[in-house]
């Protein structure tokens, strides 16, 4: 083969170019798919406040039927939560509806939680009785409800 021929020959030009493009297209496919698959493509989730909470039990008598039990939870320090995004756990007992009087809300948030905010719940009025022992704890849920985390906990005390 002459040296001029070879640069005219161009048989396995179109091979390697297709074989190129296939490659190529295989590989942005494979990773739009990965990226779905570990869903780096899609959207991103609140984060928590970092906020810090206090749970103190103002009454000592916490005796199971005696009612009139309250838990107080103060916002010490850190980020506003909105009061929309928490729930307080007493035991098996939640309360969700925190910025509004009753439910066992005997004192609510403000809407806007901020550091002195302060939240009062009593036991009775069908939302049974604190129990000693028993674990409170403030959960931030985010608005899309897909993530949460306790921001502060406590433990009914003993009589």
């Amino acid at each position: 083969m002459h040296l001029r021929e070879f640069f005219r020959a161009d048989s396995g030009v179109s091979n390697v170019i297709g074989v190129t493009v296939l490659v190529a297209i295989t590989l942005i496919l494979a990773t739009v798919v990965g990226a779905y698959a570990f869903d780096l493509g899609g959207t991103s989730s609140e984060s928590p406040p970092q906020a810090s909470f206090e749970v103190t039990f103002p009454n000592s008598t916490y005796a199971a039927g005696e009612g009139g039990d309250v838990v107080r939870i103060v916002h010490n320090s850190g980020n506003g939560v909105d009061a929309r995004n928490l729930d307080v756990t007493v035991g098996d007992t939640r309360f969700t509806e925190l910025a509004t009087d009753g439910g066992g809300v005997a004192e609510p948030f403000p809407r806007d939680v901020g550091p002195g905010a302060t939240l009062q719940l009593r036991d009775g009025g069908g939302n049974g009785d604190f129990a000693p022992g028993e674990e409170v704890r403030i959960i931030w849920e985010s608005s899309d409800g897909e993530s949460t985390a306790t921001l502060g906990t406590g433990t009914v005390p003993e009589p």
